[in-house]
């Protein structure tokens, strides 16, 4: 195997990796966000955008927290 088709498998796996760590992460948020008694649920839907370092962006595009939100601005939908 050519060692530049090497290189671009490991580095497509990793981003791989990466995005099912952060869908994991997205995931866990969601089911925190369903405990309807749940006293710090706006730290908790906080948490994948401190984690990405994007707080300010996502407060600049959106008005408040919320699930639906975090999921369209992270999985953004092609139209």
């Amino acid at each position: 195997m050519l060692s530049r088709t090497a290189s671009e498998l490991f580095w497509m796996a990793r981003y791989l990796e990466r995005a099912e760590s952060f869908a994991r992460v997205l995931d866990v948020t969601y089911k925190l966000s369903m405990v309807l008694c749940h006293s710090q649920q706006q730290r908790d839907l906080a948490l994948p955008l401190n984690l990405s370092l994007t707080h300010d962006l996502f407060q600049a595009r959106y008005p408040q927290f919320s699930m639906a939100n975090l999921i369209n601005f992270f999985c953004p939908r092609q139209r």
